[in-house]
């Protein structure tokens, strides 16, 4: 049985000069996982969007979208709510109450659920997500791992035959991002959950999904596998004149690719396991890749040049906590940042570092040690949409309103606005959320600009990838303090979890490969 018919979709925003879909006709059948992929602003949001009118925008539409109750438009209110389930990318934005059990029950108590039922469908689910160690807890005091957890929960406890995901993991850790796509996973298995997600962080979700939607400039440039699409993607076919297929999906497949075997019938690597599985049919154990071993650990020379540099970022013996009557955030954490130095904080959601950005640029205050920084600041907040000042975005989105753009476009919005302050030194709190790797690469160009023109750089990410490509040293938080500090590459190359996805596939095969072009250089 189809879950999902959509016939011929055409979306255009006002004001707009093309529609952001265009001719779109897909179907899935139930109890399938469809992963959307493709460039920044290419239309991945916008269709999952129309596949629940209560979230969709303000909009031109024609075109018919047909879901298990029939067409969407034509679906009260109160049977999309029920029906059809929505996480967005924002741990944050989606929670509405101050309790755990009392978000469980907030949409029941909304469809007017009876008392007794509302009772044993919350019970029900908080065993199933395994929550009911913190099911009398505040919200406000979750990690982000568990509020998306929660928001995952709080969508499925009226048993929706629907699932739609948008880039559910962006703003989450390695850790709590591979625990929530479990989830899901078990959602669909178990539950028989009809699932489609958006992603950028592809390479946890390749793997998962039973069939890829790649779009392209508001249209489905392909469809099929996973296999399918990877084939088409070693093979080298193109998005754009700036994204390849390739360049979107997972990166053991990318190394696959850019090794002497990457046009052999072997069984694509989509995720970790499989590509150790590549390696080791490949290499003999131990043997080291010339040019990964070449980018750690940090020389001497290096390590004597950094330590007498001028510090821009000096942090002593920090303590903060945001309420006399909570926990300590930062305990006692020190912290010193050289000037025309990219610094990377990592660890996972709750440790710590955003809390710390903020004390750095003067938005909170410390109760114990001293926070200094030499010269002017210029900081990207995690949620874009707080430096959207005008009703228009400029430039080269036109005259759309800033939150009529996706997220990645909002995300290069802000970026273009927090660099055009001439500042000294620029926080960036999770910049390549939502990102394609075109906009990547040119955010790590403009970060390389900046640091030869003596900027100090300090990026707070869960993009390992991004990082270990962009950062001179990395330290990582957790609990409130600052347990690791080395050079990027070293951090990495030591590091189990808190690492790339390469490095994790070649952990004891290949020595100190983090990057695709690591294992095609052996």
């Amino acid at each position: 049985m189809e879950a999902v018919r959509i016939k011929d979709l055409t979306f255009t925003y006002p004001g707009a000069d093309l529609p952001a879909l265009e001719g779109i006709n897909l179907s899935l059948e139930e109890g399938r996982i469809l992963c959307i992929l493709g460039p920044t602003g290419c239309g991945k949001t916008t269709l999952l969007k129309n596949l629940k009118p209560i979230v969709r925008p303000h909009g031109e539409i024609r075109g018919s979208v047909e879901i298990f109750m029939g067409e969407v438009g034509d679906l009260s209110q109160r049977e999309q709510a029920a029906g059809i389930g929505y996480v967005t990318q924002n741990p944050e934005n989606q929670i509405v109450t101050d309790k755990v059990w009392h978000e469980l029950a907030f949409g029941l108590e909304n469809l007017g659920t009876e008392p007794e039922t509302i009772r044993r469908k919350v019970a029900e689910i908080a065993g199933f997500f395994g929550i009911e160690s913190w099911y009398k807890n505040m919200t406000s005091e979750l990690s982000g791992g568990q509020k998306q957890l929660l928001n995952l929960a709080a969508a499925m406890v009226s048993s929706p035959r629907l699932l739609l995901l948008d880039e559910p993991t962006a703003q989450l850790d390695p850790v709590a991002a591979a625990d929530f796509l479990a989830a899901v996973k078990r959602v669909n298995l178990e539950l028989g959950t009809t699932i489609i997600l958006t992603e950028h962080r592809t390479d946890e979700v390749v793997s998962l999904a039973d069939k890829i939607c790649v779009m392209k400039d508001g249209q489905v440039g392909a469809y099929g596998t996973a296999r399918d699409i990877a084939r088409k993607a070693v093979q080298g076919e193109r998005l754009n004149d700036k994204v390849s297929l390739l360049d979107i999906m997972p990166q053991p497949l990318q190394a696959y690719a850019a090794s002497e075997d990457g046009d052999c019938e072997w069984d694509l690597p989509l995720d970790v396991p499989s590509g150790r599985r590549w390696l080791s049919g490949i290499i003999e154990v131990g043997e080291l890749a010339e040019q990964g071993s070449q980018h750690f650990p940090e020389d001497a020379k290096a390590k004597e040049d950094r330590t007498a540099k001028e510090h821009a970022v000096e942090v002593k013996k920090v303590w903060y906590r945001y309420d006399k009557n909570r926990s300590d955030v930062l305990k006692g954490v020190n912290l010193k940042v050289s000037k025309g130095e990219v610094f990377a904080l990592l660890g996972g959601n709750g440790a710590g570092k955003t809390t710390l950005l903020n004390l750095l640029c003067g938005n909170a205050k410390a109760y114990r040690g001293e926070v200094s920084a030499k010269g002017s600041i210029a900081m990207l907040p995690q949620d874009p949409q707080t430096l959207f000042l005008d009703d228009t975005a400029g430039g080269e989105f036109g005259e759309r309103h800033p939150y009529d753009l996706s997220g990645g476009e909002q995300q290069r919005l802000a970026l273009e606005i927090v660099f055009s302050a001439d500042a000294d030194i620029y926080l960036l709190d999770e910049p390549t959320k939502g990102l394609d790797p075109y906009y990547k690469k040119k955010l790590i160009e403009q970060i390389r600009k900046l640091k030869d023109e003596g900027k100090t750089i300090i990026i707070v990410s869960h993009d390992m990838t991004f990082c270990a490509r962009v950062a001179d040293k990395c330290a990582m938080l957790f609990r409130g303090e600052i347990v690791s500090e080395e050079a990027a590459r070293k951090f990495f190359a030591e590091n189990m979890y808190y690492t790339t996805p390469v490095g994790r596939m070649s952990r004891g095969l290949i020595e100190g490969a983090l990057l695709p072009e690591d294992i095609g250089s052996r």
